[in-house]
Order: structure tokens, then sequence, then C-alpha cells
């Protein structure tokens, strides 16, 4: 897996469902752990994990690109995505970002 589909991936987890102030959930709203099957609701960080093919050069690359894309006030992910300002598409826009980066540095 690289970069860009660790990155696609999680824009596809963070479309099915967003939320803040905790990694998972469930359809319940039940705090769940991201590899958990229930998971179906997904913080930023929480989307960047793949337990199934989890490589952490890969993961903290994507998380590289998407600090590097982040509005000028945030110096972190977490805080971007958990801030109450901060929207779904805002997270998603973030996203589309980060992969522009990487596929522009491919």
């Amino acid at each position: 897996m690289t970069p860009i589909e660790l990155l696609q991936r999680a824009r596809t987890k963070i479309e099915g469902g967003w939320i803040k102030g905790w990694f998972a959930r469930d359809k319940k709203g039940k705090r769940v752990s991201v590899g958990d099957s229930a998971a179906c609701n997904f913080c930023l960080s929480g989307a960047l994990y793949d337990d199934k093919n989890w490589l952490p050069e890969v993961e903290v690359t994507s998380r590289r690109y998407l600090v590097r894309s982040l509005p000028k006030d945030y110096d972190n992910i977490v805080g971007f995505n958990d801030d109450p300002k901060t929207t779904k598409q805002m997270v998603l826009d973030l996203i589309d970002e980060a992969i522009a980066i990487a596929e522009n540095e491919q």
C-alpha cells in the first residue's frame, strides 16, 4: 500500500461517517477500536489506521502529507479534526489536498 492509497481509503471511511473526539464509533455511536468490524464512523486520525495492511512508514508519510495540507492555524490533524469549526467537508478537502501533494511528488 502507498500513502496515496491509504489517504484514498481514509477519505472513503470519512465519507461513510465522520466523528470528532474519538478514533472510531459504531452505528449506535459507541466508542470502538478502529480495527473493530463494527467501526463505521471515524475521525481523521482513526481513518488512517488499516489493520490488515498496516505499514508504519506508509502511515507516517500519509500523516506528513496531511500536516503539510493543514490550514495555518493548525499544527496537527487531531486538533484540526476536533476543532468545533471543522466540518466533514473541510476534512475531505484536506485529504484531497494531501493526495494532490503526494501525487505531485511521485
